[in-house]
């Protein structure tokens, strides 16, 4: 079969769809696509606004000690605090040392990247809701 035969071939993969179905069909992808759209803009729009680079993981403050026999810490005076953001990268923990003057920025895309998730979550649920209302009417 050359390539304009197959063109004009009834398609064998998707049958056609009488009209209760192509309707059903319809209605699915014009909720789905609105609420997927609508997060993925917003998503979009937040980082664009914010210009915040979403970070996984935690910042931790820490105390120290040196090590030094006469220090001050030897006796339970601590240095520090100094902050770490701890993370997980290819199934390793991971830490990195964060200077003072960074901390707030750090700080800023952890929230960033914790509330992308939380939209993203929410996202997954009103769609889950969705379908589930259009399999009750038998729409799905």
């Amino acid at each position: 079969m050359n390539s304009r035969a197959r063109k004009n071939a009834p398609s064998t993969r998707h049958p056609q769809l009488n009209g209760a179905d192509q309707g059903k069909q319809t209605i699915e992808r014009d909720v789905l696509g609105n609420v997927l759209s609508k997060t993925a803009s917003d998503t979009r729009g937040e980082r664009q606004k914010e210009s915040i680079i979403p970070l996984k993981g935690v910042v931790i403050s820490e105390m120290k000690r040196c090590g030094k026999l006469t220090c001050r810490c030897a006796l339970g005076h601590l240095h520090g605090p100094y902050h770490y953001r701890y993370y997980r990268e290819a199934g390793r923990l991971r830490k990195h040392y964060i200077k003072p003057e960074n901390l707030a920025a750090v700080s800023e895309g952890i929230e960033a990247r914790k509330r992308v998730q939380r939209e993203r979550r929410v996202a997954r649920w009103q769609i889950q809701r969705m379908i589930a209302e259009l399999k009750q009417a038998d729409l799905w």
